[in-house]
């Protein structure tokens, strides 16, 4: 898989995340979690380096509709994060749900 490839999460992924009903597993629901508006193959491989199954869940992810290749002439830009940042409400909460059911 072309790792310039970027991805975005759909609808039907943002409902999945955000709704009650979960038709994904674990893992790839924590691929999910990480793709929002644009990100690349090669930064997904970056945040999940022991996940060797990234671009069989991604093709699924993306076959059913959870998450769509965007148009990208080039690697996204790379912001620096500012940790000091509150994430997003919805993303609180899902982060929070994620860690107690993996049990961190």
């Amino acid at each position: 898989m072309d790792e310039n490839l970027c991805f975005s999460r759909t609808e039907k992924g943002r409902e999945e995340l955000l709704g009650s009903h979960r038709a994904l597993k674990l893992r790839p629901r924590q691929v999910l979690f990480l793709i929002n508006d644009s990100i690349s193959v090669a930064e997904l491989k970056e945040k999940l380096p022991t996940c060797l199954e990234l671009e069989n869940i991604l093709e699924r992810l993306r076959e059913e509709g959870f998450i769509d290749q965007v148009k990208s002439t080039e690697a996204p830009h790379k912001a620096d994060p500012d940790m000091s940042a509150e994430p997003p409400p919805e993303d609180a909460k899902l982060l929070d749900d994620m860690r107690q059911y993996s049990g961190f």
